[in-house]
C-alpha cells in the first residue's frame, strides 16, 4: 500500500486549487507539506493515431539544506506515485522520475524540477503478459479486456468508464 510522503497544496492566480501527493510503498510516517508547483505537460508526439501517447507532469519543488529530496534517488521507475488533484478532483496519476535531482552547495535554498510520467509511454516496450503472474495471455479476449490488461501494466489504479449515461431525447432508454 502506498503511503503519503509529501504533498503540495496551493491556489493559482485564477483561484484554482492544486494538490500533488507523492506516495511510496517503502515509506511509513507522517506526510510532509512541501512548497512548489505543478505543471501538466501534454504529449509532444505529432502522431495523433499512436495508441500509447502518454502525458506528463513537472514538479517544481523548493529544496533547502534540510530537505534535499535525496530520497527520490532510486533505480525503480515506479517507486514514487504522484497523484495530481485540480479543484479537489483527481486529474491523473503519474510516476516520478528522479532525473534532474541535484543539491546546490552554494545556496541555502534552490528549486528542483522533476518530471513525472503517466506510464502509458512504458507500454511500447512491455510484453503483453499478465501483470501479476507474468505469463503470456492465451485465448480470446474482448477489446475491453485487452485495454484493462495493458493499463494494469502501468501499475496505476484508475477506473475505466465505458458509458457516460447520456441519451438523445428521441433515443429509447434501455431499462433492462
Amino acid at each position: 500500500i502506498m503511503a503519503l510522503k509529501y504533498y503540495i497544496e496551493y491556489n493559482d492566480i485564477m483561484g484554482i486549487s492544486h494538490r500533488a501527493e507523492i506516495s511510496s510503498e517503502n515509506y511509513s510516517g507522517d506526510a510532509t507539506q512541501i512548497k512548489g508547483n505543478v505543471i501538466v505537460s501534454k504529449v509532444s508526439d505529432d502522431d495523433i493515431l499512436k495508441a500509447t501517447r502518454g502525458g506528463g507532469l513537472k514538479l517544481n519543488l523548493e529544496a533547502n539544506e534540510n530537505l534535499t529530496f535525496e530520497d527520490f534517488q532510486t533505480t525503480n521507475e515506479r517507486e514514487f506515485l504522484v497523484k495530481y488533484f485540480r479543484d479537489g478532483s483527481i486529474h491523473s496519476n503519474y510516476w516520478l522520475s528522479p532525473e534532474g535531482l541535484f543539491e546546490d552547495f552554494v545556496n541555502k535554498e534552490w528549486v528542483i524540477s522533476l518530471d513525472c510520467t503517466d506510464g502509458i509511454g512504458f507500454l511500447n516496450n512491455l510484453q503483453y503478459v499478465d501483470n501479476t503472474t507474468k505469463e503470456i495471455f492465451t485465448g480470446k479476449q474482448t477489446m475491453l479486456e485487452v485495454i484493462v490488461n495493458c493499463l494494469k501494466r502501468t501499475n496505476i489504479d484508475m477506473n475505466i468508464y465505458t458509458s457516460i449515461g447520456i441519451n438523445h431525447f428521441n433515443q429509447p432508454s434501455n431499462t433492462n
